[in-house]
């Protein structure tokens, strides 16, 4: 794995392969884990020099809407916070405690901004920040603006097996970014990449 990390570091962005640009306007890629997650996702949402964005575990306000957030998960929720670490919301996320549907901006406003440049959501299924559902949730709602765009197989969920630690699919986040910078095939999308739901209701 660390072979492959240097040889991203290392190595310049190839050309694109016949099978069409799975990148957007930019070679560079963003992933990170936990707040570095929210740092990824955030930072594709308002630079567009990324071309591909890995978001794993982010949890609110950026894979998670406000309304499907908890304090009780060890996650941000708005008027809800027992987690020191989590106080720097402030006062803009206590004033929409019991009415999230107000907000002005949700996960899945900042997940469509990113649209269309390819993007992986990460989730673990036993994650104490979060959970799936509220990850699908966010997923569903910003499809429609990848779709808006048709590019439905550039947004994808990732589910991994364990808690909240994330460096088990650091291999598989650089699959996704060699996929979407045309390192790989991109045949390889559907193979390494299929879109599963746990939850197919609302």
């Amino acid at each position: 794995m660390v072979s492959r990390c240097l040889d991203w570091v290392l190595s310049p962005t190839l050309s694109p392969f016949e099978c069409g640009a799975l990148a957007g306007a930019g070679s560079l890629v963003f992933t990170g884990h936990s707040r570095n997650g929210k740092q990824a996702e955030l930072v594709g949402a308002l630079d567009e020099s990324f071309g591909a964005i890995v978001g794993s575990s982010p949890s609110t306000p950026t894979s998670v809407s406000w309304r499907f957030a908890s304090g009780f998960l060890f996650g941000r929720a708005p008027g809800h916070d027992p987690t020191p670490w989590n106080r720097n919301d402030g006062k803009f996320a206590q004033c929409y405690e019991g009415f999230e549907d107000r907000n002005p901006i949700d996960a899945h406003g900042v997940l469509a901004l990113i649209a269309p440049r390819p993007l992986l959501m990460a989730a673990a299924k036993n994650d104490l920040c979060t959970t799936v559902f509220a990850v699908e949730q966010s997923y569903k709602a910003a499809l429609k603006a990848y779709r808006l765009l048709s590019a439905e197989e550039h947004f994808r969920t990732s589910l991994r097996p364990d808690k909240h630690i994330g460096w088990i699919q650091v291999e598989r986040y650089l699959d996704w970014f060699d996929i979407a910078l045309h390192r790989s095939s991109c045949l390889e999308l559907e193979r390494r990449f299929p879109q599963k739901m746990l939850y197919y209701f609302s």
